[in-house]
C-alpha cells in the first residue's frame, strides 16, 4: 500500500528532475557545434524583398500580402535547417597528398562517408585552393580529388580542409573545417638526361650482399633443401645435430649521391641534380644512398627508399647544416 502511495502521479511530480532528461535540444546544439550558418548575397536580397513586402502588406492591410511574405519566411527558415543538417556527420575518412616535383600542381585525394540520408551539393577546398564539389551517396564512401596549385621545393603541411555548401535554395552558406594533418612533398626538379653527368656524382662503396661461397659468415640449423657439401660434420659426429656453414659474398657497387661533390653553387641546382641521379638509379634497380650535409640516408631500393631519398631533397634546408653545428658548440660548453 505504501508503494502505491509513493507511486502516485503527485509525488511523481513533486519530485525533482534530473539534469539532462530533455536530450534533445543540447544533442542538435552538438551536432550543429563548429557549422557556420551565414547569409548568402541572394539571401541578403531575399531578405530585403520580405522586408519590403511585410512594409506594403502594412500599409495597405493586404491579408494575402502578410500570406505569401510569411510563407516565404517559413521557406526560408526550413532552408536554413536543411542546408544545417547537409553538413552535419560528414567523416574524412582519409586523406593523403602524393608527392609531386617543383613546378607541378599537386593534388590532394579524400575519401568523405557521411549518413544514410546522404549530403548534396559540398564544396571542398584547402584555403585558397580550387573547390572539388561532389555528392555524398548514402552510406557509401566518396572519393575526389582537390587541385593544388604548383609550389617550389619544400614540405607543405596541409592541416585544414573546409566543406561548404549552398545547399538546398542558395540563401545560405554552411561551412565547417576538418583537421586532416596531411604533408605534401614537393620533389626537386629534375634535369634533362643532356644535362647530368653521371661519373662526378657518386662514390661507389661495397656492401655485404647475399650467401654465396666467397667468406665464410657462419652456421645455422640444417634445412631441407640445403646443399651437403656445406654441411659441418663434426658437430654431427659429436650428436649436436646438423648445421650448415653460411658464406657471404660482396655485391656489386652501392652508389652514395654525395651533395657537397655535386657541381655548381645554386642549391636547387645542386638539388635538381641528384634528383636526376636518383630517379636514374631506380629505374636501373641499382641500390644507392643519399649523403646531405645534414642527414644521411643508407643504400637501398625500392619504391619506399626512393620517397626516403626524394623527401630527405625536399626537406633540405641549406642553412641547417650551419644549425646543427651552432646548437653543437653551445651543447659543449
Amino acid at each position: 500500500m505504501k508503494d502505491r502511495l509513493l507511486d502516485h502521479p503527485r509525488d511523481r511530480r513533486a519530485q525533482p528532475r534530473e539534469r539532462g532528461a530533455y536530450h534533445f535540444p543540447f544533442s542538435v546544439l552538438t551536432a550543429w557545434r563548429g557549422i557556420r550558418l551565414v547569409p548568402t548575397r541572394f539571401g541578403l536580397f531575399f531578405v530585403v524583398i520580405l522586408f519590403g513586402m511585410l512594409l506594403g502588406s502594412i500599409n495597405y492591410n493586404n491579408n494575402l500580402g502578410f500570406v505569401f511574405t510569411f510563407l516565404l519566411g517559413g521557406i526560408a527558415a526550413v532552408s536554413a535547417v536543411h542546408a544545417l543538417n547537409n553538413l552535419m556527420g560528414v567523416r574524412i575518412i582519409d586523406a593523403a597528398a602524393p608527392p609531386v616535383f617543383a613546378g607541378r600542381g599537386g593534388r590532394l585525394d579524400i575519401t568523405v562517408q557521411g549518413r544514410k540520408n546522404g549530403h548534396h551539393a559540398l564544396a571542398f577546398c584547402i584555403e585558397t585552393e580550387k573547390m572539388a564539389a561532389a555528392d555524398v551517396p548514402p552510406g557509401q564512401p566518396a572519393a575526389l580529388s582537390i587541385a593544388l596549385k604548383p609550389l617550389p621545393r619544400g614540405v607543405f603541411p596541409l592541416r585544414r580542409l573546409r566543406i561548404s555548401s549552398l545547399y538546398p535554395l542558395g540563401l545560405f552558406a554552411c561551412r565547417r573545417q576538418i583537421d586532416i594533418s596531411t604533408v605534401l612533398y614537393v620533389y626537386p626538379g629534375p634535369l634533362s638526361a643532356k644535362q647530368v653527368h653521371t661519373g662526378a656524382l657518386f662514390t661507389a662503396a661495397e656492401t655485404p650482399g647475399g650467401t654465396g661461397a666467397d667468406d665464410f659468415k657462419g652456421l645455422r640449423a640444417f634445412q631441407v633443401g640445403d646443399s651437403l657439401q656445406h654441411v659441418f660434420w663434426k658437430p654431427y659426429a659429436r650428436g649436436q645435430g646438423l648445421v650448415v656453414k653460411e658464406f657471404e659474398t660482396l655485391a656489386g657497387p652501392s652508389l652514395v649521391f654525395n651533395f657537397n661533390r655535386v657541381e655548381g653553387k645554386a642549391v636547387e641546382a645542386r638539388l635538381s641534380r641528384l634528383c636526376t641521379m636518383i630517379l636514374k638509379a631506380d629505374a636501373r634497380k641499382l641500390r644507392y644512398g643519399l649523403r646531405l650535409p645534414d642527414r644521411f640516408v643508407a643504400p637501398g631500393d625500392g619504391p619506399a627508399h626512393r620517397h626516403r631519398c626524394l623527401g630527405a631533397l625536399a626537406a633540405f634546408h641549406p642553412g641547417s647544416e650551419r644549425k646543427r653545428q651552432r646548437s653543437a658548440l653551445k651543447g659543449s660548453f
